[in-house]
Order: structure tokens, then sequence, then C-alpha cells
């Protein structure tokens, strides 16, 4: 009962922050773009989205089919909160550009902490509170960070776009991303650290399916040596 309680209270914290995350997100954008346009109801539809997952994640094949899911959402919610500012696949005037902002200034970066250091570590936090699971749970963890820190967002974004991975080059080319140990990351170094994330996200898959199932298997078997 005290385990249940408390993965219930862990729940409420992640569920909590996500809320955080998103209206933060919203206020941001809103205050960039100026006005308001699709981002709020897209948004919200995200947030919708990541509960109804919480909800309907029961075991590591949900959690993993879910995150496939909602990265997709996240490159989707993307589009529509950079005011789509490069050639796409809509062009509507119920979408507002942001005013004074390109990638890499100081109101993208706010944006970005409140959805990708608040709203979605947390979400991923709490799909992971509704999976009982071993050491796999911090492997399962680490994947899907790994998916958005490899860039598969990125990918998935510009593709969105138009700009297919392996086919055409997006516009600047990944340059606003922040440069590590001097590295300018061009489309070639973000292709090939994706590929290396969706790998590392199958084996994390992998290995909890598989941990899942021998946990279960060690249940039952508790379970027959009791009824003995």
């Amino acid at each position: 009962m005290n385990t249940l309680s408390s993965n219930q209270q862990s729940i409420t914290v992640h569920f909590r922050n996500l809320l955080v995350g998103t209206i933060g997100s919203a206020v941001v954008v809103t205050v960039q773009k100026g006005g308001v346009d699709l981002f709020l109801p897209i948004l919200l539809g995200w947030f919708v989205l990541s509960i109804f997952s919480i909800q309907n994640t029961h075991n590591a094949k949900n959690f993993v089919m879910w995150n496939i899911i909602l990265i997709i959402a996240d490159s989707i919610l993307d589009v529509f909160a950079m005011g789509l500012h490069f050639p796409h696949w809509i062009h509507a005037p119920w979408v507002l550009p942001w005013r004074s902002a390109s990638p890499g200034q100081s109101w993208t970066i706010i944006y970005w902490i409140f959805l990708w250091g608040i709203a979605v570590p947390n979400r991923t936090l709490a799909l992971l509170d509704r999976v009982k699971l071993g050491h796999s749970k911090i492997v399962l963890f680490v994947a899907v960070i790994g998916l958005h820190v490899t860039f598969v967002e990125d990918v998935i974004y510009f593709a969105l776009l138009g700009y297919l991975p392996f086919v055409s080059t997006p516009p600047l080319n990944y340059d606003y991303l922040p440069h590590l140990f001097g590295i300018h990351w061009t489309a070639q170094y973000v292709w090939l650290m994706s590929e290396i994330g969706c790998a590392f996200y199958v084996l994390a898959a992998i290995v909890a399916l598989v941990d899942e199932k021998l946990m279960l298997r060690n249940k039952q078997e508790t379970i027959l040596e009791r009824t003995v």
C-alpha cells in the first residue's frame, strides 16, 4: 500500500511539473508571437495526449510505443511553436512567426527549458512510474532522453517541414544547435547522432521487454511455490 501511495504521489508531482512546463511554454511563445494562433490549441492537444499516454501505460510495450508517438507529437508542436520559419507544408495566416527571435536566442532557450527541460522529462518519468521494471527503468529513461539529446526530434521537425533526412539539407544546416567540444552540427553529424539515438532506444526497449518478462515469470513462480 505504501509503495502504491508513493508511486501515485510521484506521478502527481510529475503531472504538476508537466503542467508547469506546458503553461510556461504557452506564455513564452504567445508573448514572443505577440498574439494567439494555432499553437495554443495544438499545445492543449499535446498536453491531453501526454496525459492520455500516461494513463494508458501499463507495461514496457506501452511505454515504448507511446514514446515513439509522443516524439512525433513533440515535433509537430515545435513546428507550430517556432512559427514555421522555413518553407513548409502549410502556409496559413493563423500561424504567427516569432517577433524577435531566432534559434539560439534567449527567449528560444527559455522556451526550450520549459518544454524540453521540464515538461518532456517529467512526462517521461510519469510514464516510467506506470511501468513495473527493475534496473532497466534507468536504461529506458536514458534512452528516451537520448532521443532528444541525439537530435531525433530536430530531424523529425525538419522532415515535417519538407527536409527529409539524407535527402535534403535544412536551413541553417543545424548550426543553431549548441556546439559541443567545438563541433559545428552539420546535417551529416546530426543524422548520424539521430541514428545512434534510435539504435540505443531499440536496444533499451528490448532490454526492458526482457526484464519485464523475467519479472513476470519470477512472480508467477513465487505464487506457485506458495500454493504448493
